[in-house]
């Protein structure tokens, strides 16, 4: 399946932030302007509010073990982007 095209269509008025387009032959579409996504912040972010949602440290369990967990994948991206060893330090 292909990337769907969301064209949304306002005869009354035109739509803030929006790009008027002509779109199949139909006017009064919309192109509207959309936030960047990055999947892997959202799933970094999604990770931090599970984490802070569990409670205080004890219901955490050891947060020095978890700042390194995300410290170590913090890395491997870095590592990805620079094609360098990157240095971890220990627990």
């Amino acid at each position: 399946m292909g990337l769907m095209k969301i064209m949304p269509s306002a005869p009354e008025r035109a739509i803030p932030d929006a790009a008027p387009v002509e779109y199949a032959g139909l006017t009064n579409r919309y192109l509207p302007k959309l936030k960047p996504y990055d999947d892997d912040q959202e799933i970094m972010r999604a990770f931090d509010e599970e984490i802070r949602d569990l409670g205080g440290a004890e219901a955490r369990g050891n947060t020095a073990r978890q700042r390194h967990v995300i410290e170590i994948i913090e890395k491997i991206y870095a590592s990805s982007r620079s094609g360098a060893a990157q240095e971890v330090a220990p627990l």
